[in-house]
This record gives structure tokens, C-alpha cells and sequence, in this order.
């Protein structure tokens, strides 16, 4: 199986994700927050990280630079409600 972090703030969001990505077979861990994120990081790489743009500690996008300088070669797919 896959093992994606997703980080999203928005909890009903995270949830309706987990069930759909869950029933095509993919096991999902949510994260909240950067901060959370970063702790399950280093207990446990994923194989891929959905990841949202606005977080309530920080930027997403500060993150990924973050995420590409520790994980180089893992596969992250942003998230934005943003109209931009």
C-alpha cells in the first residue's frame, strides 16, 4: 500500500479525502498543522504528501521548501482554495 501524509487544516476536508483516497487503497495520515507534520515526518516518511497551501502555523509553501531540502525526491501535490 501507499502511505500518503495529507496536511490540511480544514478537518472536514482531510476527512472526505482520507475516505476517498482510503477506498482506492491508499493508507492516509492526516496532519493539521506544520508543526504536527513535521513530527510524523521524522518518525516516518511517506511515499507522497498532499499538501496545502495555507496553514494555520505557517505557510505551506515554506514548508515544501522545507520538505525539498529534507526529502529531496518525495512527491508532494498542493492544495489551494485560493482563487490565485
Amino acid at each position: 500500500m501507499t502511505d500518503l501524509l495529507l496536511i490540511d487544516d480544514d478537518q472536514e476536508l482531510c476527512e472526505l479525502l482520507r475516505h476517498w483516497l482510503e477506498q482506492d487503497g491508499f493508507l492516509v495520515k492526516a496532519c493539521h498543522d506544520g508543526q504536527h507534520a513535521k513530527q510524523v515526518l521524522l518518525q516516518q516518511t511517506p511515499d507522497a504528501v498532499i499538501l496545502d497551501v495555507m496553514l494555520p502555523d505557517g505557510s505551506g509553501l515554506d514548508l515544501l521548501k522545507q520538505l525539498r531540502s529534507d526529502f529531496p525526491a518525495l512527491p508532494v501535490l498542493m492544495l489551494s482554495a485560493r482563487g490565485e
